[in-house]
């Protein structure tokens, strides 16, 4: 695995490069600090997130920060991309009720908490 801290020319922030084990392709992102011992610290953090998603040993960071949001988030920005494409106005309140009374009554916070069971027992009742 290769990994370089660096400054460019006339940058006052450092940035890493590096290959991971999966070919040759050369990663290049910034680190944003100025103390090259921080971006060292950063640099290796990094690496070493990127090659355990690489191996499958964790999740997209995308997914991984989904996750953690709140569900009512999730279905409001669902709603906002509805409005953005232009959907009908009728349709876009139907679907944010219906979410919205979803949510409330499976009572799901989190994604985590979205279950077949939660779901069907409150289709039971």
């Amino acid at each position: 695995m290769y990994k370089r801290v660096f400054k460019q020319k006339g940058s006052r922030v450092f940035r890493v490069r590096y290959k991971l084990s999966d070919g040759p392709k050369i990663y290049d992102e910034p680190l944003k600090t100025h103390l090259r011992e921080v971006a060292e610290v950063k640099a290796r953090q990094l690496v070493d997130e990127r090659e355990k998603e690489l191996a499958g040993l964790l999740g997209p960071k995308s997914l991984r920060e989904a996750s953690q949001t709140d569900l009512k988030q999730h279905c409001a920005d669902f709603v906002a991309s509805m409005i953005e494409r232009n959907r009908v106005r009728a349709h876009v309140v139907h679907v944010r009720c219906r979410l919205q009374r979803l949510v409330k009554e499976c009572r799901w916070h989190l994604l985590r908490d979205v279950t077949a069971d939660s779901f069907v027992r409150w289709r039971t009742r």
